[in-house]
């Protein structure tokens, strides 16, 4: 496919709500799970390079691009629950699952849900949460990103990073980089609704549970991501099927140029190779 063609899709809407949703290729089934503030375009070089192979399926999660949001807060076990309500929509009885970030996240919560439907997960960029991180409590969870001054935002980049890394050390570069992040995203007003659920304590109690993920597991780690490397391989130990493959010079979006073709040829093996 080329890069023409793949501009020139027309997304399909889905009776869940109304879902942006682009199913491409042939193969075995891949579902695509974007990151926070994302939408399915990230997986864009993807649909360039693997439709001969997989069947790709992506979509704007809930409250993300074009698809709709309903008024309650959202959580990643709701996300993990409309991902195999797409798949049920599609047809389509099991698939591979790859996600980005907090895509990483829903992959792994839609594979403890709903295992017999899941061949494999393929986790890039994941943030770790380790055997004694306490989850915060509700108050302390949701953020509203829109009435923060830029001081109050500063500290919520300090609180998100020390989350994020969990102990290992953080640079200028860094907390800056965040807080032009969440500067952007404060003026969307999808973000107010949104908050930062992800962080809520339900979600990360599921998280927390590596062990019981009995699906295939890749982990993907950009070389240069902001997330300590330590985190990936402490993921990998306690997945029991889990193999980790860290991607020279990846970011924390390592699907999307231009270490595409490195993640790319890590999920053809992976799916190559399963039964």
């Amino acid at each position: 496919m080329t890069r023409g063609e793949i501009n020139a899709l027309e997304p399909t809407m889905l009776p869940l709500g109304e879902v942006n949703l682009v199913d491409r290729g042939a193969g075995p089934a891949l579902l695509l799970l974007h990151g926070n503030g994302r939408t399915w375009q990230d997986w864009r070089p993807q649909f360039q390079t693997l439709t001969d192979r997989l069947r790709l399926i992506a979509y704007d999660q809930r409250g993300f691009g074009q698809s709709t949001l309903n008024e309650d807060l959202l959580s990643l076990v709701q996300l993990a629950d409309d991902a195999a309500e797409v798949l049920n929509q599609l047809g389509v009885e099991h698939a591979y699952v790859a996600g980005i970030s907090m895509g990483a996240q829903v992959a792994q919560i839609l594979a403890r849900r709903y295992p017999h439907r899941v061949d494999g997960i393929i986790l890039g960029g994941s943030p770790y949460l380790a055997e004694d991180f306490e989850p915060p409590q509700d108050n302390e969870a949701i953020a509203d990103l829109e009435s923060m001054s830029d001081e109050q935002l500063l500290d919520y980049v300090e609180v998100s990073l020390s989350r994020l890394k969990q102990g290992s050390s953080t640079s200028e570069a860094e907390r800056n980089a965040l807080f032009e992040q969440f500067k952007e995203m404060r003026g969307d007003p999808i973000v107010k609704r949104l908050s930062q659920r992800r962080f809520c304590p339900e979600d990360l109690t599921i998280l927390q549970e590596y062990e019981k993920v009995k699906a295939p597991a890749l982990i993907l780690h950009g070389e240069a991501d902001t997330l300590p490397a330590e985190g990936a391989t402490r993921m990998s130990e306690r997945i029991p099927t889990a193999q980790l493959v860290v991607i020279p010079g990846g970011q924390h979006i390592s699907n999307m140029e231009p270490t595409s073709a490195l993640f790319d040829e890590a999920v053809a093996s992976f799916v190559a190779t399963r039964p």
